[in-house]
Formats: C-alpha cells, sequence, structure tokens
C-alpha cells in the first residue's frame, strides 16, 4: 500500500508500505525503517531509515492497523 507523507525537510513523498519493516513513534513524527540495507558514515550496512512529520496514529489509520489485543 502507497501512502503520501511529508518528510521532516518538507518535501512530499510516497511511502511503499510493502516495504517497511516498522514503524516507530518519534519526538517529531514517525521513523520509518525499511528493508532495504544502505551503507552509513562507516560503510556499514544498516536498514534505510525515513523520518515523517505525520503521527503515527495518522499512518495506523491510513494502513488501518490494528491494535494488539491485551
Amino acid at each position: 500500500m502507497w501512502i503520501s507523507l511529508t518528510t521532516t525537510n518538507k518535501t512530499k513523498t510516497v511511502v511503499d508500505f510493502s516495504k517497511v519493516l516498522h514503524a516507530n513513534d518519534h519526538p517529531n513524527g514517525t521513523q520509518l525503517v525499511f528493508e532495504a540495507m544502505v551503507p552509513d558514515k562507516n560503510s556499514i550496512p544498516t536498514f534505510k531509515i525515513l523520518y515523517v512529520v505525520e503521527r503515527i496514529e495518522v499512518i495506523e489509520k491510513a494502513l488501518r492497523a490494528k491494535k494488539a489485543r491485551k
């Protein structure tokens, strides 16, 4: 599922959530962790991360995520 979001530098982007491993609440919005690996500054492969300004609740609603049972 593709969702239109805004990066922290105010750029509109469209994200393919079939490639997202997980989303984390973040003070400035939401952190999206992708299954793709990219080298960090030390050339060590790490997961691609994207920060967006939309709150995780907005993304949950767009994805129609179900709440975990207690």
